[in-house]
């Protein structure tokens, strides 16, 4: 257990290098070079994780729905979005939207706690991955907050 969190390293390597830097700071090591490393060990491990998610493939019923005029939406029957498919399609999209959102963000914070060519090098070029993303519009959102209450 790491400061009252429960830790479970996948690989010895990255484990030991944290122990070390951890060591290193209580011992004095100064915040940017802290923050350097913390740069270089998430970059080289799990940095595979930090990438977009893809989104799940969206059904033909909700497709549907998003190609009626704003007229006929009004008219839907709200029985429509406790269709189970829908709401596991929409509850996946937003987990994946918001795991996507944090991967991004994290790249761009390690990226501030670094001077590394290689290091900036790597993150930007994963940065580039994201470029196609799209967060969640303001239907999307609306939508997850009517049937957002079953996950």
């Amino acid at each position: 257990m790491l400061n009252n969190i429960p830790y479970q390293p996948q690989d010895k390597e990255c484990h030991a290098l944290c122990m070390k830097l951890l060591k290193a700071k209580r011992e004095g090591m100064d915040m940017a070079t802290f923050l350097s490393e913390i740069a270089h060990i998430a970059t080289t491990y799990g940095f595979d994780e930090l990438r977009p998610l893809s989104e799940p493939i969206c059904p033909v019923t909700l497709i549907n729905y998003h190609n009626l005029s704003m007229r006929d939406k009004n008219n839907v029957n709200s029985g429509f979005w406790e269709d189970p498919e829908i709401k596991l399609y929409l509850h996946t999209l937003h987990k994946a939207k918001n795991i996507t959102q944090a991967n991004r963000e994290w790249l761009e914070e390690l990226l501030t706690y670094t001077k590394d060519d290689v290091v900036i090098t790597r993150i930007k070029n994963r940065l580039g991955e994201f470029s196609a993303v799209e967060p969640l519009d303001p239907e999307e959102k609306r939508i997850m907050e009517m049937v957002d209450d079953q996950y």
